[in-house]
């Protein structure tokens, strides 16, 4: 089976990873969301005019493919991590955590709105 689209999903996670490590070490922090970062990359890159004019149809439907199982195995582990580093962190970190959780709950009515309304082209 050729995985199509694999090169751009791997592109994005370095340019993520990229941009996190060095975003962290500016904030002598540590790594900071790279693929937070990579995973916004693509998702701009996939609502762009050049990906539905130029982008073959296998490498699109490979990309979501992969991206299917990607983000699930990636989130569970970027959560396993970010709790112990919470609990480890302490009170302020651990509340700041919940904070960008509840907040993202708060959005996705909007954001599954909006999804909806591109879909259906109107």
């Amino acid at each position: 089976m050729e995985i199509y689209g694999l090169a751009i999903l791997t592109g994005v996670f370095l340019l993520g990873e990229l941009i996190g490590y060095s975003l962290g070490k500016l904030l002598h922090v540590g790594d900071v969301g790279g693929v937070g970062f990579a995973m916004l990359f693509l998702i701009i890159l996939t609502n762009t005019k050049f990906w539905e004019e130029k982008v073959a149809e296998k490498t699109k439907s490979g990309i979501q493919f992969i991206g299917a199982i990607y983000v699930p195995i990636i989130v569970a582990m970027v959560l396993q991590s970010n709790i112990i580093g919470a609990f480890k962190g302490g009170f302020i970190a651990f509340l700041a955590g919940g904070l960008a959780v509840f907040g993202l709950l708060l959005l996705t009515p909007f954001l599954a709105k909006y999804a909806k309304i591109k879909n259906d082209g109107r």
